[in-house]
C-alpha cells in the first residue's frame, strides 16, 4: 500500500512576552511531494505570528529551488505554501520554521497549534492525500514570588511610636505586586496593604502603635513585637495588559417594559437592595468572550430616589465604591470602565427601585490584534464650546444647538492637537440646556444614529458625563441633542495603535474607595477629611492609597462623586505639576450629588490635583490604571 505524506508538528516552549519557534516537519511518503500547502489554527489570544521561512537546510533541503511564503490570513489562522517550477520531491525533514510571540501576562501552561487543512501534489501536479499532526506550544510561566523577609525596626516601642517595617520578596516582582497585611495587633496600626513595584524586590511601611488605657506599655510593646510575626500575606496576582476595541454604540440592556429587551437584558426594573448579573458577551452588542473589561454608559431611571448603583466583576465581592446616585430621583446616566467577572459578567446593586439602561462602546482586552489601540493621555483640554462666550469660533464654536439638530465636531482639528491617528477619544460632556435636555447622543461620524444616550439632563443647568467616542470618518464625531442647548467638550487623552511614544496598556483593578473626605467615609490622612472649602485645590498622592495602585501607573480610571450642601459650579481634576486647565469634570448647580467618571493622567510623584468652586465633600474611586 502506497504510503501518503504526512505533517507533523515540532512544538516549543517559552515564556510570556517571548518568541517561541514551531517547527514543520514533513514525512513524504511513497510518492514524495513536489509542492505543499497547509493552515494553522492557534489561539489568537495567547499566540501571533511574528515570521515564518522555509527550511533550507536538512533532508529537505534536496527540494532547494522552491520557494516559500508564510502569511496570516486571520487573526487565528496562518497559511504557507511551498512551490517552484522544478519538480524535484520535497525531501524528509524539516520543511519550515514559525515564530509566534506568547502574549505577555498570559496565564496559560500550554496551547495547541493544529493543521486546518492541508494539501499536496506530486511532480505531475497531480493532488496527493496528505496528513497533518498537531503540536502543544509550552508556556514556560515564570515562578511567583514568595514572601521572604518581614522585619520591623525597632521590634518594640513604648507608645506612642512609630515603627518602620521592610517587607521582601524571595525575587522581583513581574509586576507592581499586592501584599495583604492582617494583624492581631490590638495596639497597633498596620497598613492593610503595600505594593512592591514592578522589578521591585522589596518596600517599606510604617506601623503606629497608639496609646490606650486598656493596655499598658509593656503589653503594647509585647503586641507590636508579636505584630512582625503574625502577619498573614497573600500575593494578588497581576492583571494582564490589555488594550482598547472600539464597538459601534450599543444598547446592551433596558429594563423597562416595550422597549424590546428580553431574559438577563429586559424587564424587570431593579428591585431595593438587589443585584442582577448581566452576561454581556450573550447580548446583541457583538461582545467577545475575550473582552476583559468593558466600556460603558449606565443610566438609571429611579422610581422614587436612588441612594446609589453600584456595577463591578461578577464573581468578586461586593465592593465598597459606587457608580452612580440620584438622591432626588431624576434620569442620570455616567460612564464607567467595568472589569468583566466570572464568564464575562457584570453584577449591578441599586439601593432602591430603578430601572436600567447600559450602552457600550468598546472593550478592552488582550493585545496584539490588528484593532487594538493603545491609550495616550494628555494635558487636558477644551474642544469645543458652543456658549457665545465661551471663546471658541467655527466648527467649534457658537451657535448653541438647537433641538433635534445633530452637528458633527472635527476633532483632530480642534486646537488640542490630536493626532490624526486616533481612532477614539476620551472625552467629558457638558450639557448647559435653555430648560431641560431628555438626552444628548454622541457616535461616530460616518455611523448610523445609534439607539444609545450619553447623558440626560431632566433638570437643567450644566451637567457632565465622560464618555470614550470612536472616532468616524476624518476623524470626526457628530452629536445630537433632543432639546436646545449648549455643549462643552473636553478631552484628557486618546487611543490610537500602539507603538508610539507614550502609548499605554489598561490594566484593572479590584473596584476600591481611594478616598472621601466625608467625616464618617473611614479615610484618613491624604484621604479623608475635612470636607474641601470653595476655592480650594487639595492634591491625592495616587500611589500611597490602600488601593495597590502601582507606581508605574501614568493614567488612572476613576469615579468621582460630589456630595455639596449646595450649589456647586464645578469639579475640576488634572495631574500634579501642570498648568490649572479650562476643563471641568463635573458640576453641581442644583446642589445635588453627582457622579462622572474621569480618566485623569498621572502628574508629579504619581499624584492629582482637585479643584473645587464651592466647598463640598468629594470621594471617589478607582477600578484600573493605564502603564506601559
Amino acid at each position: 500500500m502506497a504510503q501518503t505524506p504526512a505533517l507533523s508538528l515540532t512544538g516549543g516552549s517559552a515564556a510570556p512576552g517571548s518568541n517561541v519557534t514551531v517547527g514543520v516537519n514533513l514525512t513524504p511518503g511513497t510518492i514524495p511531494a513536489a509542492s505543499l500547502q497547509w493552515d494553522l489554527t492557534y489561539s489568537s489570544s495567547v499566540l501571533s505570528l511574528v515570521s515564518g521561512t522555509y527550511d533550507a537546510i536538512g533532508t529537505a533541503g534536496n527540494s532547494a529551488g522552491k520557494s516559500a511564503a508564510c502569511n496570516a490570513i486571520s487573526a487565528n489562522d496562518v497559511r504557507c505554501i511551498i512551490s517552484g517550477m522544478n519538480t524535484n520531491g520535497i525531501g524528509n525533514g524539516a520543511v519550515a520554521t514559525l515564530t509566534f510571540k506568547i502574549a505577555a501576562g498570559t496565564p496559560d501552561t500550554s496551547t495547541p497549534v493544529s493543521f486546518m487543512s492541508t494539501e499536496a501534489s506530486d511532480a505531475n501536479g497531480n493532488a496527493l492525500g496528505i496528513s497533518g499532526t498537531g503540536g502543544t506550544v509550552t508556556i514556560d510561566q515564570p515562578a511567583a514570588p514568595v514572601l521572604s523577609t518581614l522585619n520591623c525596626s525597632p521590634a518594640t516601642v513604648t507608645p506612642p511610636a512609630t515603627s518602620t517595617c521592610t517587607v521582601g520578596l524571595s525575587s522581583a516582582a513581574l509586576s507592581a505586586t499586592t501584599i495583604n497585611l492582617l494583624s492581631n495587633a490590638v495596639a497597633a496600626t498596620v497598613p492593610a496593604s503595600v505594593t512592591i513595584g514592578a522589578s521591585s524586590t522589596s518596600t517599606t511601611f510604617t506601623v503606629n502603635s497608639t496609646s490606650v488605657t486598656t493596655s499598658t506599655a509593656a503589653q503594647i510593646s509585647a503586641t507590636l513585637a508579636s505584630t512582625t510575626l503574625n502577619f498573614s500575606v497573600t500575593l494578588q496576582p497581576p492583571s494582564p495588559a490589555l488594550q482598547f476595541y472600539t464597538l459601534a454604540p450599543c444598547r446592551v440592556a433596558d429594563t423597562r417594559t416595550g422597549e424590546g429587551f428580553t431574559g438577563a437584558f429586559g424587564p424587570p426594573s431593579l428591585a431595593s437592595g438587589s443585584t442582577r448579573e448581566f452576561p454581556m458577551p450573550s447580548s446583541g452588542c457583538n461582545i467577545p468572550s475575550s473582552a476583559q473589561a468593558y466600556s460603558l454608559n449606565i443610566t438609571v431611571l429611579p422610581q422614587t430616589t436612588l441612594g446609589y448603583l453600584t456595577a463591578w466583576p461578577t464573581g468578586e465581592s461586593f465592593p465598597t465604591v459606587s457608580t452612580l446616585n440620584s438622591m432626588n430621583g431624576q434620569v442620570v446616566a455616567n460612564a464607567a470602565i467595568v472589569p468583566a467577572g466570572a464568564s464575562g459578567s457584570i453584577s449591578v446593586f441599586a439601593s432602591d427601585d430603578t430601572d436600567l439602561l447600559i450602552d457600550i462602546n468598546g472593550y478592552f482586552a488582550a493585545p496584539g490584534f490588528p484593532q487594538a489601540l493603545a491609550f495616550y493621555p494628555m494635558a487636558p483640554c477644551r474642544v469645543a464650546d458652543t456658549r457665545s462666550f465661551g471663546g471658541f469660533s467655527g466648527a467649534f464654536g457658537p451657535p448653541s444647538m438647537t433641538a433635534g439638530e445633530a452637528r458633527e465636531f472635527p476633532v483632530t482639528s480642534s486646537s488640542c492637537n490630536i493626532p490624526g491617528s486616533a481612532q477614539a477619544y476620551s472625552l467629558n460632556m457638558t450639557a448647559s440646556p435653555v430648560t431641560t435636555l431628555g438626552y444628548l447622543t454622541t457616535w461616530p461620524t460616518g455611523s448610523a444614529f445609534p439607539n444609545v444616550s450619553t447623558l440626560n439632563d431632566l433638570e437643567g443647568g450644566l451637567l457632565a458625563n465622560a464618555a470614550i467616542v470612536p472616532a468616524g470618518t476624518s476623524g470626526d464625531i457628530e452629536v445630537y441633542v433632543s432639546n436646545a442647548t449648549d455643549v462643552i467638550i473636553d478631552i484628557d487623552g486618546y487611543f490610537a495603535p500602539p507603538g508610539s511614544a507614550g502609548a499605554l496598556n489598561f490594566y484593572t483593578l479590584t473596584p476600591c474607595r481611594v478616598a472621601d473626605t466625608r467625616s464618617y467615609g473611614g479615610k484618613t490622612g491624604a484621604f479623608g477629611p475635612p470636607t474641601m472649602s470653595g476655592g480650594t485645590t487639595r492634591d491625592f498622592p495616587m500611589f500611597s492609597s490602600n488601593c495597590g495602585i502601582p507606581d508605574t501607573a501614568q493614567a488612572y480610571s476613576l469615579n468621582m462623586t460630589a456630595w455639596p450642601p449646595g450649589a456647586m459650579e464645578f469639579l475640576t481634576t488634572w495631574p500634579v505639576g501642570q498648568t490649572f486647565p479650562t476643563v471641568s469634570t463635573l458640576n453641581a448647580p442644583l446642589g445635588q450629588v453627582v457622579a462622572n467618571a474621569a480618566i485623569v493622567p498621572a502628574g508629579t510623584g504619581g499624584n492629582i490635583d482637585l479643584y473645587v468652586s464651592n466647598t463640598t465633600d468629594i470621594f471617589f474611586d478607582i477600578n484600573g490604571y493605564f502603564a506601559p
